[in-house]
């Protein structure tokens, strides 16, 4: 059996994060993940396609799917249970949890180059400007 770590956006697939064959390995990096998600300083809310939309992730550690799974039930954002029957018609779900992700910000750069960085770092260029300043 393949287990799979899955990014739901909006409760539709987005991506595979990480694929597997054993349920110990699986658990310990959907637990990692899980952990590694608590630094997010500032989380993407919105999305701007096709106007803006409010957006909520999910991460879910999935299996191929079997007759003789328990039936599960996420929430949404109104807090009513919502049967998980299969998602993407192939896997069921073994565990899930909301996931956060670090929104990005374009720094345009003197040579007109567009990058997009967490404000983790663009904290650190302004501290670190602002302190040569104060030095001098």
């Amino acid at each position: 059996m393949e287990y799979k770590l899955i990014l739901l956006k909006n409760s539709k697939y987005l991506h595979t994060l990480y694929t597997c064959k054993k349920i110990t390995t699986a658990y310990s990096m959907y637990h990692k993940k899980i952990s590694d998600n608590n630094n997010i300083v500032f989380p993407k809310k919105y999305v701007n396609s096709n106007g803006i939309e409010p957006v909520k992730y999910h991460l879910c550690l999935v299996k191929d799917y079997d007759n003789k799974d328990p039936k599960r039930y996420i929430k949404d954002r109104y807090g009513r249970n919502i049967f998980l029957d299969k998602i993407n018609n192939k896997w069921s779900l073994v565990q899930g949890e909301s996931y956060d992700i670090e929104e990005l910000f374009y720094i345009y750069t003197s040579d007109h180059n567009r990058v997009r960085e967490p404000i983790s770092y663009i904290v650190k260029i302004l501290a670190k400007h602002a302190y040569k300043k104060s030095a001098m």
